[in-house]
């Protein structure tokens, strides 16, 4: 308002003046846009769209106002600098032109994102091989279209694993696994290239060589295919001494060794170690059960063979001759549990539990069904489950698997406890009996210990040899108890004496005992069990003819009655010995065994001593003289 009031009386003055009025000099903010203006809005305000210089304000000015990115000055709307003065992008939506394609910032194309795969990619490219840029779907993008440089023409890397077989590729099958079918190197896997074929090849060392921990099959080395592995030394796990196993090589590839667990050429047995006292000592089985005859003596070994030597006039040491010197194995048994030698004949059960015997059979004391006498083993007629054989003078019982007792042979006195007196050439129950767990036949008597530990005799009692009270009865053909005995574990039967020892040891005899065989100190009979009260803890007995001989706890042996022979083992003679004496030269005593007028003791350490007689070669010495003190017998 005051810029009106001035120009009008600047008017009124130069009007009044009386001259031509004069024009004023244009200026911006007087509201005329002149030459030299793009703008003249009447004002000075620089804030509104025409600023205190008259230039426009806004995009299109050439000038970066407050607010935009850029201002070019013009309308196109593809260059560097959009009409909305926006610093162009990729990812506008608009496509630029003011570039070549080798300029950065080239778009060939703008799809408003930068979603990959719709054609345009994240960089304004077009999406095609060849582009460049490694678009979705492409393994690879070298910007040309050429094959052999490392990426095909179809954007595919090219080389093993891209999953085409390319030249000189056996196979491709785009992955990185080198254990399957095709490995890394796009090789087809095979057994020598180094590489596990995983579930196809145990192993696979990369080398053609048949002897190390990996074969030329790719199989892993084992004791048995055929391939002596040269690659451990002796002591390492693995070791192959030989190989394949057979004649001169172990199971475990080994030499053969004693002590290596497998039985091999010329040994008897071999239980892994060489220890003695466990059945097998140096591959040698030792004898594990004795039993002696009158001029014979026999052993079980622990193999199951069974070997006997002495006298052998009625074959009863088995074998022709008719003295066998030194100990000889009995050919045709095997797998033998137990054994008893009779006064001319001897018996083994086998673990099927049947009975073979063989020697002198004029009673019928093979029990085969004949009387005659027999070199080699013959099979015991009507017994399949036999448990233990015991051989008498002139008669044989065995007990079976139930307990029950039968017997054979001579019964002129009632031993066979049949309730009759004649012979039987097979086997007979035993009448009165009850079950069983150990016999132990004499002259002409038998004696049962039943398993409550009650004891039973029956046959010849004319001097009290059946213990039931009564001095001299004949005979009795069935079973009957003994007085006063409980808890009797084991019974042992001379010619017309018998002996047993209880679960704690303690030891009782009775029947004839002019020789001292009872061991109580006198020379009379007992018709009733008396006690032995200087042998010690027995751990095991056996009755001679006329002797009886004990192992004790302490591994000593002692021995009573009858010594005209040595048989009780003194180093002299004595014509009787009526309380127990001990033996010497031999300790650790874990088995006895009396024969008519010989003995013999098995050591913990598998030694085998004998005393006594030896007119029969009974010993296993090699000759026929008596020996009166514990002598060792060659193992055998």
């Amino acid at each position: 308002m005051k810029r009106s009031v001035v120009w009008v009386a600047l008017a009124v003055m130069v009007t009044g003046c009386g001259s031509d009025p004069v024009v004023p000099a244009s200026f911006c903010g007087d509201g005329t846009v002149d030459a030299n203006e793009e703008c003249d809005d009447g004002n000075s305000d620089p804030t509104d769209a025409c600023d205190n210089s008259c230039i426009l304000q806004g995009c299109g000015n050439a000038r970066i106002d407050d607010g935009e990115d850029c201002d070019d000055g013009n309308d196109a709307n593809d260059d560097a600098c959009t009409q909305r003065c926006v610093a162009a992008r990729c990812g506008d939506g608009i496509v630029r032109v003011d570039l070549q394609a080798h300029q950065s910032g080239f778009e060939g194309c703008d799809d408003g994102n930068l979603v990959p795969g719709d054609g345009c990619n994240e960089q304004c490219s077009i999406e095609r091989c060849g582009n460049g840029v490694v678009d979705l779907g492409e393994d690879c993008d070298d910007g040309n279209t050429a094959d052999e440089d490392g990426c095909s023409s179809t954007c595919a890397r090219e080389g093993c694993g891209n999953g085409v077989v390319d030249e000189e590729e056996a196979c491709d099958d785009g992955n990185e696994t080198d254990t399957d079918a095709c490995t890394n190197a796009c090789t087809l896997a095979r057994c020598g290239d180094g590489i596990v074929y995983e579930g196809q090849e145990p192993c696979d060392d990369g080398n053609l060589s048949d002897v190390d921990a990996c074969t030329n099959a790719c199989e892993l080395a084992r004791c048995g295919d055929g391939h002596l592995r040269a690659d451990l030394n002796p002591g390492d796990e693995g070791y192959e001494a030989c190989d394949p196993p057979g004649d001169g090589c172990t199971e475990a590839c080994q030499m053969p060794a004693c002590g290596d667990g497998e039985v091999s050429r010329g040994e008897e047995c071999d239980d892994g170690n060489l220890d003695v006292g466990d059945g097998c000592s140096q591959c040698r089985a030792e004898v594990v059960k004795l039993s002696l005859g009158q001029a014979h003596s026999c052993a079980r070994k622990f193999d199951g063979s069974v070997w006997c030597w002495g006298l052998n006039d009625q074959g009863q040491s088995s074998g022709e001759g008719e003295v066998v010197s030194t100990p000889r194995q009995v050919t045709g048994l095997t797998d033998v549990r137990h054994i008893s030698a009779g006064l001319k004949h001897s018996c083994a059960v086998t673990e099927q539990g049947r009975v073979w015997c063989w020697g002198a059979n004029g009673y019928g004391q093979l029990g085969d069904g004949s009387r005659e006498a027999s070199r080699s083993p013959q099979r015991v007629q009507n017994l399949q489950d036999a448990a233990l054989v015991a051989a008498g003078f002139w008669h044989t019982c065995a007990l079976q698997q139930d307990g029950t007792a039968r017997c054979w042979g001579r019964n002129q006195f009632g031993q066979l406890g049949n309730q009759n007196l004649v012979d039987q050439i097979a086997p007979g129950a035993v009448n009165n009996l009850a079950a069983s767990i150990n016999l132990a036949p004499g002259g002409h008597h038998t004696c049962g210990v039943g398993g409550t530990g009650q004891v039973a005799c029956w046959g010849r009692a004319t001097a009290g040899q059946l213990g039931d009270g009564v001095p001299q009865q004949g005979l009795r053909s069935s079973a009957g108890l003994v007085v006063g005995l409980a808890g009797v574990a084991q019974a042992a039967s001379g010619r017309e004496h018998t002996c047993v020892a209880n679960t704690q040891g303690q030891i009782a005899c009775w029947g004839y005992g002019f020789f001292g065989q009872l061991g109580n100190g006198s020379p009379q009979n007992a018709a009733r069990p008396v006690a032995v009260p200087s042998a010690g803890e027995v751990t095991h007995l056996s009755a001679g003819e006329h002797f009886t001989v004990v192992a004790t706890s302490d591994g000593q042996v002692r021995c009573w009655g009858a010594n005209s022979l040595g048989q009780c083992g003194q180093g002299v003679v004595s014509a009787s010995l009526r309380a127990p004496v001990p033996v010497g030269g031999v300790e650790d005593v874990i088995e006895v065994a009396a024969g008519s007028r010989h003995a013999c003791a098995r050591t913990a350490n598998a030694q085998l001593y004998c005393w006594g007689a030896n007119g029969g070669q009974q010993l296993g010495l090699g000759d026929t003289v008596n020996r009166l003190s514990a002598t060792l017998v060659n193992r055998f």
